[in-house]
């Protein structure tokens, strides 16, 4: 029978090109589970109307992405074993969401491209699926709707509008 959950001991090495000359990290990927608690804690909506306004009145909606938090959440789980350090001479800490604020912004960003690629391997399938799948939903060439769609490294948003509301 298959193995199929995440084996927490089990890491990756990874070069870091922009920490020479011989910059690391051992990486694992997010089990499911906190995968799961990292998109649901990435996005958060807010919608409000003033219902002395009427029914027709708009509705506000805030919309926030919490990318920081994300970024510090996957290196806390992920980075196990490196050797990267501080001026002093000090390993940084990736458990400590402060260390990420005063990494050198090309490792910074070497490290996400890094996450992202262990954690995110389906997403790129996924989104081929549903950009196909968008492309030929008009079979008669006439649209009856407005769509815009939003697409990020991590989040599929569609909005639409009928024409004529």
């Amino acid at each position: 029978m298959p193995v199929v959950t995440v084996d927490e001991t089990q890491f990756e090495r990874r070069e870091l090109k922009s920490a020479p000359p011989d910059g690391y990290i051992m990486v694992r990927p997010l089990p499911y589970g906190l995968k799961l608690i990292r998109r649901d804690k990435m996005s958060k909506m807010k919608m409000q109307s003033d219902p002395t306004r009427g029914r027709n009145a708009p509705a506000e909606i805030e919309l926030s992405q919490l990318q920081e938090w994300a970024v510090a959440h996957d290196c806390a789980y992920c980075i196990g074993e490196h050797n990267l350090q501080d001026a002093d001479g000090s390993l940084l800490n990736f458990k400590n969401p402060e260390t990420l604020k005063k990494l050198n912004p090309k490792v910074g960003s070497e490290i996400e491209r890094i996450l992202d690629s262990i954690n995110e391997e389906d997403d790129e399938e996924a989104l081929a699926d549903f950009m196909k799948l968008h492309g030929s939903s008009s079979d008669n060439g006439q649209n009856t709707s407005s769509t815009d769609s939003i697409v990020t490294s991590s989040t599929v948003m569609e909005t639409s509008s009928i024409e004529g509301s």
